[in-house]
């Protein structure tokens, strides 16, 4: 990790070319930064919450396009470079070469939530939802494909990791639907733009081959840093728990 003063922050390095260059950092004047890079320390923990909140400013500051949402694979390669590899051949914008490509958005989303980084979570899963439903832009039914171009034109309708990743991401982080030792265990992490105008948010899932129906109520609408649970009824039946 290496902070770099033209950005004030710090973010990971984690590509070498054919020839042992160092790919990501200051290069001919500008950053280079990958996605991949960032995603892996951030979800395997091996970023810790400070520095994770803290490659998160930097992604936003080198990846992403002011007024768009979503966020590039990487930088641009200026010129094409085979110790590279054909990424440095696509048009900018296009498959590898910073296009908006969703699963790893969503992978940062999970990882960020994963590590408490609530807000930054919910940013990142807002834009998807935002960029995957302008369908004059995305010119696809709504749905999560495999990357946006730089137009925010939706390319691969019919990838699955896209979609994978989001639903996992849904189920065990926002709504906090998890297992533990082989029991049922509920943390959400839900902000407040889940909560319907009856002040609830529900999931349906299945969890150890049981249908399951969770219902979350937050009466003040409060943000996730404000909210506790306090009372658990299942089967309309008051539960007596310590919490």
């Amino acid at each position: 990790m290496r902070f770099l003063p033209q950005i004030r922050t710090s973010f990971f390095n984690g590509h070498y070319d054919n020839l042992e260059n160092k790919i990501g950092g200051e290069k001919n004047g500008s950053i280079m930064m990958d996605l991949t890079s960032q995603v892996i320390p951030i979800i395997s923990n091996v970023s810790n919450k400070i520095m994770s909140a803290e490659v998160y400013e930097a992604i936003k500051k080198v990846l992403k396009d002011e007024g768009s949402p979503g966020i590039r694979l990487t930088s641009e390669f200026k010129e094409i470079d085979m110790n590279v590899g054909r990424i440095t051949g696509f048009v900018y914008g296009h498959k590898e070469h910073g296009s908006k490509w969703v699963q790893q958005n969503i992978m940062l989303a999970y990882g960020l939530y994963k590590q408490g980084l609530v807000t930054q979570g919910n940013e990142i899963m807002q834009e998807v939802y935002e960029i995957a439903n302008n369908t004059e832009k995305a010119q696809i039914f709504p749905g999560i494909p495999s990357y946006f171009n730089h137009q925010n034109k939706g390319a691969y309708a019919y990838l699955t990791g896209s979609s994978s990743w989001f639903l996992m991401t849904l189920i065990t982080e926002i709504y906090g639907v998890k297992g533990e030792m082989g029991m049922l265990k509920l943390e959400p992490k839900l902000s407040s733009n889940y909560f319907d105008k009856n002040n609830q948010s529900v999931i349906s899932t299945i969890f150890s081959t049981y249908k399951i129906k969770v219902v979350y109520q937050n009466l003040n609408k409060l943000s996730y840093d404000d909210y506790r649970i306090t009372a658990l009824i299942v089967n309309d039946v008051d539960v007596d728990i310590d919490f």
